[in-house]
């Protein structure tokens, strides 16, 4: 999507209502599973971000982002007759938002930590992500590839410059290096 015309961007939110026989992280943690799963994310047509994030918490809303309205509004269709997204969350509607419109913009970004076998020039970059990892919001997430879980971290990045690509991985976020500049609404 990087050369997609990009006038505008739409959204919509999905709030969570945690119960007690499920806790916030727990529920964000399938909400974000079952969005994963989806064809758009899949397709890497749809960024995820979590515009309540607070320190090392993602907050109760998810809210996803595309350039193509209809792939995003099938992608509604879609959730909305899930049941977790049915019972335990609340869908708003879809918005649209001109990026002439937009003061201030969001990157959230896959925080990956090398490993000390990576850091060839002995750098300490492991060492140093790690403790940098440690002030990050995380969501638990299990691997299809391996059938393991892992801890995905989130950095969030702030900027006034305007986006020139649409870039996201299979989860919905960006890279570090890559970062995919959200409007923060």
């Amino acid at each position: 999507m990087q050369g997609a015309n990009m006038n505008e961007y739409s959204f919509f939110d999905i709030q969570i209502f945690p119960e007690e026989e499920m806790a916030l992280p727990v529920m964000l943690r399938e909400c974000f599973k079952a969005l994963h799963g989806l064809e758009p994310v899949q397709a890497k047509q749809v960024a995820i971000a979590f515009p309540l994030t607070k320190k090392t918490s993602l907050g109760n809303i998810i809210r996803l982002f595309a350039i193509e309205k209809n792939g995003l509004q099938q992608m509604k269709d879609q959730v909305e007759v899930l049941p977790l997204f049915r019972d335990y969350t609340r869908i708003g509607r879809m918005q649209s938002i001109a990026l002439a419109d937009v003061e201030a913009w969001q990157a959230f970004s896959r925080f990956r930590i090398p490993t000390k076998k990576s850091d060839r020039n002995n750098s300490l970059l492991h060492d140093r992500r790690k403790q940098e990892a440690m002030h990050l919001p995380y969501i638990y997430v299990e691997s299809s590839s391996t059938d393991s879980t892992f801890m995905l971290r989130i950095k969030v990045t702030e900027s006034t410059a305007a986006p020139n690509s649409f870039l996201v991985n299979s989860y919905g976020l960006g890279s570090c290096a890559h970062p995919c500049w959200l409007p923060k609404v």
